[in-house]
């Protein structure tokens, strides 16, 4: 029995890996950047030999490192525990295409946190376009269901959006949901969304810095 192509196996197997995404390969950054920018602490990193971006990400990044090893044994046990509900890629082109996904993944999640959190410069507490910005991730990353069971109209505005590059497309390349040739496309577009959002971070970065006021200088 299955359901839009995914099997019993291929149901749990599929929430598995979007829990590991979820630890792994999810940024957090925002709350950090907000509180920086609020609460004037970003003040002492602007006087480091580094740039803030590149400080925060690092930061970020070294704290994923620590927190991939508990995913890793999360999947570990839930193979121990339910071998027969948890599926493996069969070929290794997809298994390589799986971890760059994921990768492209942790670089784009934490592109839009940081969009998000550099909004305190204009807006100061920006709680509402994070639930705004936590809303559509849930919905169209794939977190809450497959993309491929949501109603038509919104498979249509997942596809001009980027979350579900952030869970939905790794996760239909561990499951061999998708064709390699579509894989390249998909990986094109999120190339695309990778470069934009940066972008758009960079600027935000620069314009935010001159309009901030130094609290706590």
């Amino acid at each position: 029995m299955s359901i839009a192509g995914y099997s019993r196996a291929d149901i749990v197997t599929y929430y598995i890996v979007i829990m590991f995404i979820s630890l792994g390969f999810s940024s957090h950054i925002l709350k950090q950047i907000r509180t920086d920018i609020l609460n004037g602490e970003i003040n002492g990193l602007l006087l480091k030999p580094i740039s803030y971006l590149y400080y925060r990400f690092i930061h970020e990044l070294s704290y994923k490192c620590i927190v991939l090893l508990v995913a890793v044994l999360f999947f570990i046990g839930a193979d121990i525990l339910a071998p027969s509900y948890i599926e493996f890629p069969h070929s290794w082109l997809y298994i390589l295409s799986f971890f760059l996904s994921l990768a492209c993944s942790y670089v784009l999640s934490h592109a839009t946190q940081m969009i998000v959190g550099l909004s305190s410069f204009w807006l100061g507490e920006n709680f509402g376009p994070d639930r705004l910005r936590h809303i559509l991730e849930k919905i169209f990353s794939g977190e809450l269901a497959p993309l491929i069971f949501l109603p038509g109209i919104l498979q249509t505005v997942a596809v001009y959006l980027p979350f579900k590059y952030l869970s939905y497309f790794p996760s239909q390349l561990y499951l061999e949901q998708i064709t390699l040739p579509d894989a390249l496309n998909n990986f094109f577009v999120l190339g695309i969304w990778i470069i934009v959002s940066w972008s758009i971070v960079w600027i935000m970065w620069k314009r935010g810095l001159k309009r901030y006021e130094g609290v706590g200088i």
